[in-house]
């Protein structure tokens, strides 16, 4: 039988603290993201001036991009020479992205310009119109959501080994989905309930995006 090595014993030991550290990141991430999709939402209906067209779009968008940034991910995270390091950096992108994307869905910006005139040119109630507008925010919102869902597969892929159990590598990617789950519920109460009737929509972008700079940081 292969006796440890010191240098295996100690990556052993140092394994544990990189993990809880990683699993505390998600949970964030998990909150960020939900604060995100709150405050986009707004953002929309201030554009749109319906609440069903700016739900349904960005939790259209959110879906979609979840979906193809795990697809792609998972596709290449195997390629990647150190995924956790790429996590880290995918988070830094969408906080930074997420600073940017209100000046693009401002409410008297040239989306708001471009809503009027296809509500005049297509008339308010066509499905034409309502087609159009959608397509107007969804690849702003599809960009940084697939780069949220590319988080999962990159920071599952540090710590699952190929040669691992199946059961030990469902255990631990279950346990990474439900902290992010979690993560997604306390950003809900947290983004809805509490900062955005205290202190609004701009300075609740900013403390998400300080979430997702903060978890990049501890990555």
């Amino acid at each position: 039988m292969r006796r440890p090595t010191p240098a295996s014993i100690v990556a052993a030991q140092l394994r544990i603290p990189v993990r809880r550290v990683a699993t505390f990141a998600f949970l964030l991430s998990g909150a960020s993201s939900l604060i995100f999709q709150s405050i986009w939402s707004r953002l929309a209906h201030h554009v749109f001036g319906a609440t069903s067209v700016a739900i349904s779009t960005v939790v259209t968008a959110f879906m979609a991009g979840l979906g193809l940034g795990a697809f792609v991910a998972g596709r290449y995270a195997d390629k990647l020479k150190n995924p956790l390091r790429a996590y880290a950096l995918v988070e830094l992108a969408v906080g930074a992205y997420a600073l940017v994307l209100p000046t693009i869905i401002d409410p008297e910006g040239w989306l708001a310009v471009v809503n009027a005139s296809l509500r005049s040119s297509l008339g308010a109630e066509s499905p034409a119109f309502m087609l159009a507008r959608f397509f107007c925010v969804f690849p702003f919102i599809l960009i940084p959501t697939t780069l949220m869902g590319s988080s999962l597969p990159l920071l599952a892929r540090h710590f699952v080994r190929a040669d691992q159990d199946a059961r030990a590598v469902a255990s631990w990617v279950g346990a990474l989905y439900a902290v992010n789950t979690a993560g997604a519920v306390i950003g809900t109460m947290l983004g809805v309930f509490v900062l955005m009737p205290s202190v609004g929509l701009s300075a609740t972008g900013l403390v998400a995006a300080g979430m997702n700079f903060g978890l990049a940081g501890l990555i």
